[in-house]
């Protein structure tokens, strides 16, 4: 087979009328405008593919845990400017002046940072928030580690 020749059609896939069952016909919707979302429920079940919830919904029992709150308070968790990351998630360990000692999230290394170079970091109970104005501390640092968040779980709409 060479560039530009056509195979037969192709049954199930779009532009084969007459042929097979287009994707519309496999949800079974029609021009009385049927609900998309039964058209994503159908065509995973059709197809064995994952529930496409999964993509939209956060799980908000895992995040509204009692015990990851009390954790988030105790620690007085911040978010500090980082040259390779933006911003690291770091704990309050001492203040002096202007200057404000910091242990590092994840590797758990001290740090002295300057009090204006500090931003807030919200309860878990905002984590892969929809609606970022939602946020009680709405800084850059949070913003972006939330768009990273929903990123990186598929939750990006």
């Amino acid at each position: 087979m060479r560039p530009g020749d056509r195979r037969g059609p192709q049954p199930g896939l779009p532009g084969n009328r007459g042929h097979g069952k287009e994707a519309g016909d496999l949800a079974g919707l029609s021009s009385a405008g049927d609900c998309p979302w039964s058209f994503l429920f159908t065509m995973a079940q059709r197809t064995g593919l994952e529930d496409p919830e999964r993509y939209l919904f956060v799980d908000r029992a895992v995040i509204y845990n009692p015990a990851t709150q009390a954790d988030w308070t105790a620690k007085k968790l911040v978010w500090i400017p980082s040259e390779r990351h933006g911003f690291e998630a770091a704990s309050i360990k001492e203040e002096r002046g202007d200057e404000v000692m910091v242990e590092l999230a994840e590797n758990g290394k001290k740090a002295m940072v300057n009090k204006d170079d500090i931003q807030k970091m919200n309860p878990p109970k905002f984590s892969k928030v929809e609606d970022m104005a939602e946020l009680t501390c709405l800084n850059e640092a949070s913003v972006l580690h939330n768009l990273k968040d929903r990123y990186y779980s598929g939750l990006i709409y």
